[in-house]
Order: C-alpha cells, then sequence, then structure tokens
C-alpha cells in the first residue's frame, strides 16, 4: 500500500509517495513518485510546493465538456445500429444524414432535452463533436427539422392543404424490435399497453383536441399516446400519437392489428388496464384469437355480481394471499370460470385490504358529514320560512355531495313553508361495503393460475413509469410544436429516448448493477474531459477528470473501463 513519507533536508522537508516491499524477510520502502516540498516561512507557518509548480502554473484546462452521460448512450445507440435504421427509412439526401441527427436528439432527450436553438450549443458542451466527428454548427435548427420531416412528412396539396401524412416511425420500431430482441434476453410472450395524454400551450395542431386529461389539464387541449412495451424489462415496441379526443376503447382496434399484422407478434398476452374494456373490444379479441388480461369495470352488473359471489371470508383465507402489502395487509384473490361477454373466461376476484379500509372510512366519514349537514339544515328550515324549492334542493344536493347515491331527499310543503327529511338507503350502504377494495381481473387463457393472472395485472404499473419518464425526464409536456409531423417526432424521440435508457438498466441490473437509468446517467453526467496545454512547450493531453467509486462501477458494470479511462 502506498502512502506518503517526509525526509528532512535543512529547513525543508521533502515529501514522496512510497510504497512497502519485503526482501529476505526484511521489509523495506521505494520511492514511487516526487510529490514536492514544504518550506517554513518566516512567521514560522508553512508552505507546501508542489513538484513541476512552475509547469502546473502555466498549464491551461481547454474544452472542459461532458464525456461519462453521452459516451454511454452513444455507444448504446451504436450498439443498436440507431443511426442506420432511420437512415434506411429517411428520404433526407445530401448533408449530414437524418439518422444521426435523430440519434443525437434522442440522447439530448435521455439526459435534459433543449430547446432546437439551443442545440448547438449544448453538442459543443459534451465530447460527442469528438466522439461523432460531428460539427456542432450541422446540428442546426433547419437541418434537424429537416431531419426530422425526412421520416414523418406532410403531403400538401395544391391549396397547401395538408392531404396526409408519411409517418414512418412505425417502420423504424419495428427494425429496432428485431435488432434488441436479438441482441438481449428479452422475449415478446407478453406485452403490457396502455393510453396518456399530453396537453398542449395553443391550439394550432390539427392533432389537438379536447378530451379526457391525465394530466388534470381540463379546459386544455392535447395528444393521447398509446405505449406498447415488453413484459419482460419492460423495453418499449412502439409509441403511437392520436388525437386528444379518441378513448381508451377505440384505440384497442388499431393496437391489436398494429402487434399482430405490422409487428408478427401473434403468440402474446396482451395486458391492459379496464379503461380499454368494451363487448366490441372482447368480440375482436375472441375473433383474432387474441390472448389478453384485463381489468373489469365494477359499474358493469355482470361484473359487480360476480365480486359480490365471493364472500370476504371465503376469500381472506390464508393460501389465497398473493401479496403482501405495508402495515400487515394484503392482497388475497381467488379464480373462477364464467361466461362473460358471450364466452368463458377465467375471472380473478381480489381483495385489497387496504384499499378496503381506506375505501370503507372514507365512506363512513363522508356520511357521517351528510348527516350532520342535513340535520342542521333541517332544523334551520323548520325554523325559517324559506317558501322556494329550488335554493334548497341545490343546499342538499351540496350537503350529500359525494355519497347522494345513499340517501333520499324528502320535500314537503306546508303552510306555503319548505321543510325536508331524508331516507337513508342502508342496503346500498351495505353493498357498497360488500365491495370495498374488491376487484376483477379477466384472463381468455383458463390455463393460467390465479397468481399469474394478478403478476401479471400487477406489473402495469410499470407503464406508468414509463409514462412518467417520458412527461419527467424527455419533458414530453407542454408540447409547443404544432406541425402534426412535428408533434409525432417529438413523441418518436422520446420513444427512442425511452429505449436507450431502458438498454442502460437492462445491462446495469444483468450484471447485478441495481441502479435505475435516470440515477446512473446523473452519476456519468458529472465526469468531464479536458485538454491540458502548455502553452511554452505547446503539448497538450486530454484529461478524463477523477471518477468516484459509483462511476467507476458503472462504468466497469458497462465495460467501458478502457474508453473512459480517469487518473486514478
Amino acid at each position: 500500500m502506498a502512502f506518503i513519507a517526509r525526509e528532512k533536508r535543512g529547513d525543508k522537508v521533502y515529501l514522496y509517495r512510497v510504497e512497502s516491499y519485503r526482501e529476505g524477510g526484511k521489509v523495506k520502502r521505494r520511492k514511487l513518485a516526487y510529490i514536492g516540498v514544504e518550506k517554513e516561512k518566516k512567521d514560522g507557518s508553512k508552505e507546501f510546493v508542489p513538484a513541476h509548480k512552475e509547469v502546473l502554473d502555466r498549464i491551461v484546462l481547454t474544452e472542459n465538456v461532458h464525456l461519462g452521460d453521452v459516451f454511454v448512450l452513444n455507444h448504446i445507440a451504436e450498439e443498436l445500429s440507431l443511426a442506420n435504421v432511420i437512415d434506411r427509412f429517411s428520404i433526407k439526401g445530401g448533408g449530414l444524414s437524418s439518422g444521426k441527427q435523430i440519434a443525437m436528439m434522442a440522447i439530448n432527450y435521455a439526459i435534459g432535452p433543449v430547446s432546437l436553438n439551443r442545440f448547438p450549443s449544448w453538442f459543443e458542451d459534451t465530447a460527442l463533436p469528438k466522439i461523432t466527428g460531428i460539427a456542432p454548427e450541422k446540428l442546426n435548427k433547419d437541418n434537424l427539422g429537416s431531419a426530422m420531416d425526412g421520416i414523418c412528412r406532410e403531403i400538401r396539396g395544391g391549396d397547401k392543404e395538408v392531404v396526409r401524412v408519411v409517418d414512418k416511425t412505425l417502420d423504424i420500431s419495428k427494425e429496432l424490435v428485431t435488432i434488441w430482441t436479438g441482441l438481449y434476453d428479452i422475449d415478446l410472450n407478453a406485452l403490457y399497453y396502455d393510453l396518456t395524454s399530453s396537453y398542449f400551450e395553443g391550439a394550432k395542431c390539427i392533432l389537438a383536441k379536447l378530451g379526457y386529461s391525465r394530466d388534470g389539464k381540463k379546459g386544455k387541449v392535447q395528444i393521447n399516446i398509446a405505449l406498447v412495451v415488453s413484459q419482460k424489462w419492460r423495453f418499449p415496441i412502439c409509441s403511437i400519437v392520436y388525437p386528444g379526443n379518441v378513448s381508451d376503447q377505440k384505440t384497442v382496434k388499431d393496437i391489436l392489428r398494429i402487434v399482430r399484422e405490422e409487428f408478427g407478434i401473434k403468440d402474446c398476452t396482451v395486458i391492459w388496464d379496464r379503461g380499454m374494456v368494451s363487448k366490441a373490444n372482447f368480440r375482436r379479441v375472441d375473433r383474432c384469437h387474441q390472448k389478453v388480461i384485463s381489468g373489469l369495470k365494477k359499474s358493469e352488473l355482470a361484473v359487480k355480481d360476480v365480486i359480490l359471489s365471493v364472500e370476504n371470508d371465503e376469500i381472506m383465507k390464508t393460501e389465497n394471499r398473493v401479496r403482501e402489502l405495508d402495515d400487515d395487509e394484503g392482497i388475497y384473490a381467488v379464480a373462477l370460470v364464467q361466461k362473460l361477454y358471450n364466452k368463458r373466461r377465467k375471472i380473478v376476484v381480489y381483495l385489497n385490504t387496504q384499499a378496503q379500509k381506506q375505501a370503507s372510512e372514507k365512506r363512513e366519514f363522508k356520511l357521517r358529514s351528510a348527516r350532520i349537514k342535513m340535520g342542521k339544515y333541517k332544523k334551520k328550515l323548520e325554523r325559517g320560512n324559506y317558501k322556494e324549492l329550488v335554493p334548497v334542493t341545490n343546499h342538499v344536493k351540496e350537503c350529500v355531495k359525494g355519497v347522494s347515491r345513499f340517501f333520499k331527499p324528502m320535500y314537503s310543503c306546508q303552510k306555503e313553508k319548505i321543510t325536508f327529511d331524508w331516507i337513508e338507503h342502508t342496503d346500498k350502504v351495505k353493498e357498497a361495503g360488500s365491495l370495498d377494495g374488491k376487484y376483477a381481473l379477466m384472463s381468455t387463457d383458463l390455463k393460467l393460475g390465479c397468481e399469474e393472472i394478478v403478476d401479471a395485472y400487477f406489473g402495469k404499473d410499470d407503464v406508468e413509469k414509463a409514462f412518467r419518464y417520458f412527461k419527467q425526464v424527455t419533458k414530453i409536456h407542454p408540447t409547443r410544436c404544432w406541425l402534426e409531423n412535428h408533434v409525432r417526432m417529438h413523441v418518436f424521440i422520446c420513444y427512442l429516448a425511452y429505449l436507450l435508457s431502458k438498454v442502460l438498466e437492462y445491462k446495469l441490473r444483468s450484471n447485478g448493477l441495481n441502479i435505475t437509468a435516470e440515477m446512473a446517467l446523473y452519476e456519468l453526467g458529472k465526469i468531464k474531459q479536458g485538454v491540458l496545454i502548455d502553452p511554452t512547450t505547446k503539448y497538450s493531453a486530454i484529461k478524463v477528470a477523477r471518477c468516484s467509486k459509483k462511476q467507476k462501477d458503472i462504468i466497469n458494470c458497462l465495460s467501458l473501463s478502457e474508453y473512459i479511462n480517469s487518473e486514478t
């Protein structure tokens, strides 16, 4: 082990890096490097003068740029042949290829997206110009816009109106799926499908429509984004953009066609949320013999009857516990085979005791609050002289807001004075209690076990994580571009950035490093590369900043230590 040794000569102390070694049974020391000298000043304080101080004083640091994150993402993009795949479907001719430009944009989106105007400046502040040989000025707004148009472009008629949009993003996605399924241990036996929305500032885009907002942005126009990912590792298969007023149910027909015909993935199970459920959609599922696992809507009478047919005492047996939750709560599930949507299905009824307790407490609080409010208002009416019915009914509606189905108000008018009383539907309260925390899932595959169905369905929460990535990392909203083809390309580049991050996460976790792609890129983003220049001798050297242990672990895990070398 090396350590610092001090040698005093006269009024100076010389410092060396030395190490101990054994020779002939004796411990000896050898000097590894001269570090510098300690001098005593006139005031008694000590001054350290490093070795080669005169050289260090004149060395200049230039081109201090980000290296770690961009190098890793570019390495993954090259492994996927991303630029080459894009170029095969681009119509852009001459100049820098569309593939290289879009690949650089995907890398930027995965780290922290900037506007097209700021893109050359961001690019110049990274090691990518040296890594790729691309001059920053080549990645200007006009060139990047042209690159996007080469993949997804508007066809205009004689009156300059858009006739149609030629979109090659799905073809690129198909090629990429073929590549990554060949490179990595990921099968397509099960796929998750879900939909989200992204709101707009402005209303110029033809895709931007008012619809159900998952962002809670009421009154803002939006687009809807469909995403299909693999169950294993959650790799993205494809992303599809729909107008903002298209409902979840209406996208199912299109997605089934894309998965089965465009991608040729037929022997798989598609897992989706209860929002996709309709009789028409299950007729489509049955016609093409597609295996599906789906949530079911409790609001449908047939589904509610199935849930109520399973008593809580029956379901809450130890052998039916399929998941552990906090505070000793759990999820219990039983499977039934019953006819639903004109065919026999495997139906799983599950009880979440945590959700059951919360729903019961919330309803009881609202019921108690409604009783108190109505009681006070009833006395107020009896003391007063209210003659108009409409204000009274409106006030009662406010009293029972959220629990109105459990009460039946009764109004009377005596001597031109309005009074009211109410009846509480205790049978409905009891039924609601029987449904608390209970839900139903359905599988078209009767061979699947109860726990398999539950595990598969609950895994769909990772699609929500994908959407959070789109919204938080790639900053997909608020969408500010308004041309339809640019909106589609914006979403597609978010998809590419997500693919790069999932490949990174796959490599890290499959090699034993349990860390997210976002955290890895955060750590790698601290690794910088600079050029040291001695103006006197004109000597220059490229140096990488010293890496922390965490950074070294990530680099070693990715087998990239020979490319990202730092001084130790």
